[in-house]
């Protein structure tokens, strides 16, 4: 196993905090490591850490691959009993792409693996990821065990579908139970990238609507479902700022916020263009409580120069008391180092 975490890109993180757990409070990373293939080639193999000891000691839990190809793990939850749930995506043998997720009911020393859906036709460079499963939440229950939500894209080659599935018993069955029928046009792709639940057990989809690769232009979409996901509507989106939007990660706060980050370009010049792209915030809050209007604001959080910075805002939180912390990079002009930052918006 590769545990170089210079080689590791992290895609979730979710801690342990269930009743279940007996004070052990693990913390769980989920990503990929770099590894070589027989053939000599690096590709990113889904991988997981645990954390221990307030997260100040790692170790590897596991590492995951279909055959010796692409691999990724893209969203990590736990549920009320303590269960590890983890999503992503594997290619097999033959190139195909499938959406896959794992359990760990011993905190990550050994998982099952089920994979849900597989493509219809081998990895390309611009297809590997039209079948993965990118997020996954679990919605605690008020009379039974609660209830599993992941979301992805699944499709043929460049013709992914926003997907979103359901378990209701632990993880070990799945079901559709909303796709990309509530497009308002046929994109060549749509996805959803990301999912939330606040107190009252809404369910929240993050997730665009128009791009073969992840980081191309996406414009931004936020679906509801107020009742365990048998329906879903849409409050916010298709939302298009600027010539190449994308939206990468989702919270909620204790107020019932819908908070969305990701990026977003600014256009300069008209003879000689120049783009920069902003690490952008989107807030969508319902007008009145139960009215079922939403309405929302957006902004930015670094300070990049017209034309020549660039940032991102890569992975939102919110804690308790309803603070929100961003987390991203920016690079202020053209000679400026790339720069990671930390934001922190107080209610």
């Amino acid at each position: 196993m590769d545990t170089d975490t210079s080689n590791f890109g992290t895609y979730g993180l979710a801690w342990d905090t269930s009743p279940s757990s007996a004070g052990f409070g693990n913390l769980y990373r989920v990503g990929t490591v770099q590894r070589l293939t027989a053939s000599g080639n690096l590709v990113p193999e889904w991988t997981v850490f645990r954390g221990t000891e307030a997260a100040t000691q790692w170790s590897p839990s596991a590492t995951f691959r279909l055959a010796d190809a692409w691999s990724e793990a893209r969203g990590a939850t736990v549920d009320d009993a303590g269960n590890i749930h983890v999503s992503g995506m594997a290619l097999d043998a033959a190139g195909v792409a499938h959406w896959v997720v794992a359990r760990s009911q011993d905190q990550g020393f050994s998982w099952t693996y089920t994979s849900v859906f597989q493509g219809s036709g081998a990895y390309s460079l611009t297809g590997y990821n039209q079948v993965a499963a990118l997020g996954i939440t679990f919605v605690p229950g008020t009379t039974g065990p609660g209830t599993l939500f992941a979301v992805g894209t699944r499709g043929k080659l460049y013709a992914g579908a926003w997907t979103v599935t359901r378990s209701t018993d632990g993880g070990a069955s799945w079901q559709v139970v909303d796709t990309e029928a509530w497009l308002p046009r046929k994109a060549s792709t749509s996805r959803a990238r990301k999912v939330a639940a606040d107190s009252m057990g809404r369910v929240f989809v993050l997730g665009d609507t128009g791009s073969r690769m992840e980081n191309d232009p996406s414009p931004w979409v936020i679906r509801m479902s107020s009742n365990g996901g048998t329906s879903w509507t849409t409050i916010f989106g298709p939302w298009n700022y600027g010539p190449c939007p994308y939206p990468i990660d989702l919270a909620v706060d204790a107020l019932g916020n819908v908070w969305a980050v990701g990026v977003t370009h600014e256009k300069y010049g008209t003879k000689k263009v120049t783009y920069t792209s902003r690490a952008t915030w989107v807030r969508v809050t319902e007008s009145t409580p139960g009215s079922g209007t939403w309405t929302s604001s957006y902004g930015f959080l670094t300070p990049e120069a017209a034309g020549i910075g660039n940032a991102s805002a890569d992975a939102i939180a919110v804690d308790a008391v309803g603070r929100i912390y961003v987390s991203g990079s920016f690079k202020a002009d053209a000679a400026s180092p790339w720069v990671w930052f930390a934001n922190r918006n107080d209610p």
